[in-house]
């Protein structure tokens, strides 16, 4: 039996990171990333960070944050 995803497109991969700041200057000044999204949420920040170009971003979510 074959099967195929309907899934055509990943927007946003979520990392878990200890520190939101250490994560920025990791992604930015080593692997040569962007950031794309960096806004107050909730008691936090929301970051999203992406190679140049991409469609897809990577967002550094602290420790401790509940996803779905």
């Amino acid at each position: 039996m074959s099967r195929t995803t309907r899934i055509t497109q990943v927007a946003t991969v979520g990392i878990r990171v200890t520190d939101q700041q250490k994560a920025i200057e990791f992604y930015v000044g080593e692997l040569g990333f962007e950031v794309r999204r960096d806004v107050p949420f909730g008691d936090g920040r929301w970051i999203e960070v992406a190679p140049p170009g991409a469609t897809t971003t990577v967002a550094l979510v602290p420790e401790g944050v509940v996803s779905c």
